[in-house]
């Protein structure tokens, strides 16, 4: 897919970005996303999601759904009194979480270890472009920050599976909304 195609699929969500750096990692990430991102169902299962991403390109609906959940909780209704650059932080969180759902490569299923795939890829990206990252005020330790909070997305239920689970209210934030 095109990546105006690939940034078109997510034209709310990113709107929800006030902060240009945020706004631009998030871009990044999109555009650089394997395929498979795109074309997979969010759960190879049938398990864990509800039936609208049970189907081809589920994982992007079911991501853009959990990206308009912590919308709805964040901005609309304004619980946890989080300041702009923490809840773009969040947003961008909440864009990479699935982004490496079936590692780095087409399984076919989903990757227990996704959300560090998936963390290590927000670092990587924010490295590859980190110049232009910094010029927009990302520095590294916000990298360092989202990449925290995007490993701890399945919260206690990957415990098992020595992934990392939530320790702030961002992390939080993303596990509920996930």
């Amino acid at each position: 897919m095109e990546n105006k195609k690939r940034l078109e699929c997510f034209k709310t969500q990113l709107e929800y970005i006030q902060t240009p750096g945020f706004k631009r990692y998030a871009e990044i990430l999109i555009t650089k996303a394997d395929e498979y991102f795109f074309s997979v169902p969010a759960s190879s299962s049938g398990k864990y999601h509800p039936d609208f991403a049970r189907k081809v390109g589920g994982l992007v609906l079911h991501t853009k759904a959990v990206v308009d959940i912590l919308h709805t909780l964040i901005d609309e209704q304004e619980l946890f009194g989080l300041k702009r650059f923490e809840r773009d932080m969040l947003y961008v969180a909440a864009i990479a979480h699935d982004i490496k759902k079936q590692g780095d490569g087409t399984t076919g299923h989903t990757t227990f270890q996704h959300p560090l795939y998936a963390s290590k890829y927000v670092l990587d990206v924010y490295k590859d472009n980190q110049s232009e990252l910094e010029k927009m005020c990302i520095s590294t330790d916000n990298a360092l920050k989202l990449s925290s909070i995007v490993s701890t997305h399945m919260g206690k239920w990957y415990a098992k599976y020595d992934i990392p689970t939530p320790n702030t209210l961002g992390a939080y934030l993303l596990c509920t909304a996930d």
